[in-house]
């Protein structure tokens, strides 16, 4: 596990150009647009993000707590060393990211898109993310613990090593090729080995 560099120095609200070693913990009703900026360092309580627009933002060692990210389009950015910790995500979307030490815990993320990201140790853990799509990903050092992937899709994207022993797998989408490796409990073979095309034996 990672830890963050944050150290701010003051309080502030999000209407400023430096975004550096600060710890945000108002809200704005005002809509604000974020533009070509660098995040680093900094921490974000109880911010409901719907009126902020983020497009080419870099984040850098930065905190999400219970904030509200639903429906946000994170495309083509990059996240170093972040953690979203009690958040909810539904609908986020993280399309041809990269990714390097990523925390989601205790996060509420249905529908999330990581399709296409480059993905370097990402955490996931207590977290809702059914109906969530991994779709030619290149994950390195992935851990999952107690998430549920209902309905997820997992294709193109290699799971070998990654341990869903924990999660809910259920109905969720792989391909075979996927599959190859990854980490399962006895009682999610019925999820996996459909896949295959074999079938059990009613016979005891």
């Amino acid at each position: 596990m990672f830890k963050l560099k944050t150290k701010y120095t003051e309080e502030d609200i999000l209407l400023n150009s430096d975004f550096t070693n600060k710890k945000y913990t108002l809200n704005s009703n005002e809509k604000i647009s974020i533009i070509d900026q660098k995040i680093d360092e900094c921490e974000f309580y109880n911010i409901d993000f719907t009126n902020i627009d983020l497009v080419r933002v870099d984040f850098i060692d930065t905190l999400f707590d219970n904030c509200v990210i639903t429906n946000k389009d994170f495309s083509n950015m990059s996240f170093t060393r972040c953690i979203f910790k009690n958040c909810k995500l539904v609908g986020t979307t993280f399309y041809d990211n990269s990714i390097n030490y990523l925390l989601i815990d205790n996060s509420v993320g249905s529908y999330m898109s990581f399709s296409g990201s480059k993905i370097k140790e990402l955490y996931i853990k207590d977290s809702k993310l059914d109906e969530s799509s991994f779709i030619e990903c290149e994950f390195n050092k992935i851990s999952f613990y107690n998430v549920d992937f209902t309905k997820s899709d997992f294709l193109n994207t290699s799971l070998k090593g990654i341990d869903f022993s924990t999660c809910n797998i259920s109905n969720c989408n792989f391909d075979i090729n996927s599959i190859k490796g990854m980490i399962i409990d006895r009682m999610q073979s019925d999820d996996v080995v459909n896949l295959l095309g074999i079938k059990f034996s009613s016979r005891l």
